[in-house]
C-alpha cells in the first residue's frame, strides 16, 4: 500500500474515531497520532502513518474490515534460503521487538508499556 492510500485511510479513520473508540482519552491519543502522521511531509510519512493506523486494537480491527484479503502473502518460492524468516514488530517506544514467524501467530502487546507493537518498515 502506498503512502497516498495510507493518508486516505488515516483521514477516514479520524472521521470514524468517535464511533470506534468510546473512551475520550484513548480516542484523543489515537487522533493525536493520526494528526502527527498526517502532518509529515509527503514522501516521508509511510512509517508514521502505518504506526498510527495500527496503534490501537480497535483501529487494527477497523483496518482489517477495509483492507482486501491477507496482506501478508508469501512472495518467494517455498524453501528460498534468502527469504525473510518472519515479520518484525516493534514497540513505538523502541524498547521491545517481536518476530512473527507465521501469519497465524498473535502479535503480543509490549510487556513494558502494554501497547500494541507496530510492524517495522523495511
Amino acid at each position: 500500500m502506498d503512502e497516498l492510500q495510507l493518508r486516505g485511510l488515516a483521514e477516514d479513520l479520524r472521521s470514524a474515531l468517535p464511533g470506534l473508540i468510546d473512551d475520550d482519552a484513548e480516542r484523543a491519543v489515537v487522533d493525536a497520532r493520526l494528526r502527527t502522521a498526517l502532518a509529515t511531509p509527503p514522501g516521508t510519512g509511510r512509517a508514521a502513518l502505518s504506526a498510527a493506523l495500527e496503534s490501537h486494537a480497535r483501529t487494527r480491527e477497523w483496518l482489517r474490515e477495509r483492507l482486501p484479503g491477507d496482506l501478508e502473502r508469501a512472495i518467494t518460492l517455498p524453501g528460498n534460503p534468502t527469504a525473510p524468516l518472519g515479520t518484525l514488530f516493534v514497540c513505538p517506544q523502541e524498547d521491545y521487538d517481536f518476530v512473527r514467524e507465521t501469519v497465524e501467530q498473535q502479535v503480543p502487546l509490549c510487556p513494558t508499556h502494554k501497547i500494541a507493537l507496530v510492524r517495522a518498515e523495511g
